[in-house]
């Protein structure tokens, strides 16, 4: 049905349900499924500030 599925993720525990679902939708064909997960990215205050991480 699916070749593929892109699974956002925020890695709560609302994943567990929606990963649930995800193999549901994937496990009759050789579906694969994708995990995202996004991570926002800090804006500096002053140049450089940020340098260490």
């Amino acid at each position: 049905m699916y070749d593929s599925i892109l699974i956002p993720v925020d890695l709560s525990t609302t994943n567990e349900h929606v990963l649930a679902t995800a193999r549901e939708l994937a496990s009759s064909d050789q579906t694969d499924l994708q995990l995202l997960h996004v991570i926002e990215t800090l804006q500096d205050e002053e140049p450089g500030e940020m340098d260490d991480f």
